[in-house]
């Protein structure tokens, strides 16, 4: 974590308030969780840069955002949301596209197991040279796997990323599951005392009825 930059983009802002609730707006919860998430990344050594700071309540457009992040070329880019949803939870994306990474050792096989080492990638294309020409296959829709016998940093980061997030839905998922047992859990230790009091109830009403029965027998 130390010395990389890490970009934050609080979601929304100025004139958008992005989802709201009661009078509380999304814009606000993203800045306050940018701050918490800002200090915690500083402490661990991170260079922190933002889209805009929290708190600093102006509207920028997602060309904005984009331009931001790819002037100042982080080592990892967060966008922070609280979307409205009919439950509470999270959610987390992220992606593992890397266009114009560097390509040393970058290869693919094509059907007849012949490898073919990636040039260059541009617009979404991965060229190579065959037989003397230049060809290319189309990344996103392309058969082939293209691998990297040499990851590069950015593949390395792109790795790290996925681990952190896979770890966070981990914990989330487990957080969750403790929620609903302990829920579960008091729900049960309610009823058990329900129980215990109309037991007692019962109990004290024998009591009183029988004490009444003898009372009247003796006179």
């Amino acid at each position: 974590m130390y010395g990389l930059t890490i970009m934050l983009d609080p979601g929304h802002g100025g004139s958008d308030p992005g989802a709201t609730y009661e009078g509380v707006y999304e814009k606000t919860l993203n800045d306050r969780l940018t701050k918490v998430l800002a200090d915690k990344l500083k402490a661990k050594g991170a260079n922190v840069v933002y889209t805009r700071k929290p708190g600093q309540d102006i509207r920028l457009e997602l060309e904005d955002r984009t331009e931001l992040a790819n002037r100042s070329n982080p080592d990892l880019f967060l966008s922070i949301h609280h979307d409205s949803y009919y439950q509470p939870g999270y959610s987390m994306f992220y992606s593992s596209y890397r266009p114009n990474i560097e390509t040393s050792g970058a290869y693919f096989k094509d059907d007849n197991g012949k490898t073919h080492h990636i040039i260059r990638e541009e617009d979404g294309k991965a060229y190579y040279n065959q037989d003397g020409k230049e060809k290319y296959i189309v990344i996103k829709t392309t058969k082939y796997r293209v691998y990297d016998a040499t990851p590069s940093f950015a593949a390395q980061i792109k790795d790290k990323s996925k681990k952190i997030a896979d770890k966070s839905k981990e914990k989330i998922e487990r957080m969750q599951k403790e929620r609903k047992e302990k829920s579960k859990t008091t729900q049960e230790e309610k009823n058990i005392q329900k129980d215990n009091n109309q037991e007692k109830k019962n109990k004290d009403h024998a009591q009183k009825e029988d004490k009444n029965k003898k009372l009247k027998n003796n006179k």
